[in-house]
């Protein structure tokens, strides 16, 4: 398992992206759409869960789980894609992930999580 927490900016997306990517290469994975699904949980958080986030990665032999936490109670909203650049991000992690979802936490929060499968 792997932890990081980060702060609500927009540096955080790519910290957070570079934080998935060394740790899959660490485990001997080659997991692109991983590092791709971190990416739009990350920026998701950054733009609507403004507050701190935390990313928690874990490893089985067949799946890496990404998880996403963050303070705000709202939870994502699978919408169309619209002609402007947002409304993406779900639609990608539909796509790509094995599964994706979302808990709430005990404080007000929730948790964004996906699986990917590994090669």
């Amino acid at each position: 398992m792997s932890q990081r927490s980060f702060l609500p900016r927009s540096e955080a997306v790519r910290e957070a992206r570079q934080f998935g990517s060394d740790a899959f290469v660490d485990w001997g994975f080659d997991l692109a759409e991983g590092v791709l699904i971190l990416s739009e949980l990350a920026a998701n958080a950054v733009v609507h869960g403004r507050s701190p986030f935390s990313v928690i990665l874990k490893r089985t032999d067949h799946h890496v789980l990404i998880e996403v936490s963050d303070k705000s109670p709202e939870w994502p909203v699978l919408r169309p894609a619209s002609d402007d650049e947002g409304g993406r991000g779900l639609a990608i992690v539909t796509r790509v992930a094995r599964s994706w979802g979302c808990l709430p936490d005990l404080h007000g929060g929730k948790t964004v999580w996906a699986e990917v499968a590994v090669r």
